[in-house]
């Protein structure tokens, strides 16, 4: 339901939704969001009634969320550090015993830079998201506003026809 909240919160301020508002939305279960749609569907049409319900059932939004998500596994991952390998060699009659550890210095050096640089891409493909959801929901705005247009000029055909009918009559 983040795609719903990023909608939802597009229609009502454009400039004040956050990326955590939006995966809370998201992230709840279908039963949820068909008794949400249902609940706006029992009432009449606003537009951020059908930003929400646009958003919630559109297949590519919820793809590139779960999209998001393997890309952010996948950072997490190049950024692990190796577990050092421990060995230990015992020779026979009380002689020497080495214990040694070895690891891989460079990567334990260098994690932190590329646990910054993942944080970063990360960063970037949320926003990229957040652009793909804004665009659904400027898509499904001006179709509702289209919807609203039809709805308006079918009303006004409707009363000019009913005028029309009682001017003939009168006449």
């Amino acid at each position: 339901m983040l795609i719903g909240a990023v909608c939802a919160t597009y229609a009502v301020a454009p400039n004040s939704y956050n990326f955590q508002t939006v995966e809370a939305y998201i992230t709840t279960s279908p039963t949820e969001h068909r008794s949400r749609i249902n609940d706006f569907l029992s009432q009449p049409l606003t537009e951020q009634s059908v930003l929400i319900i646009t958003c919630i059932n559109s297949a590519e939004l919820k793809a590139r969320y779960q999209d998001l998500w393997v890309r952010k596994a996948s950072y997490a991952r190049e950024s692990a550090v190796e577990n050092p390998v421990m060995e230990a060699n015992i020779l026979p009659q009380g002689r020497t015993q080495t214990v040694g550890i070895s690891l891989n210095l460079i990567k334990w050096l260098i994690v932190p830079l590329h646990s910054k640089s993942a944080d970063a891409q990360f960063e970037a493909d949320k926003l990229s998201f957040t652009d793909s959801v804004l665009e659904v929901c400027a898509q499904a705005k001006k179709t509702f506003i289209r919807y609203q247009a039809a709805e308006s000029i079918l009303r006004l055909q409707s009363e000019f026809a009913q005028a029309t009918t009682e001017t003939l009559a009168l006449a």
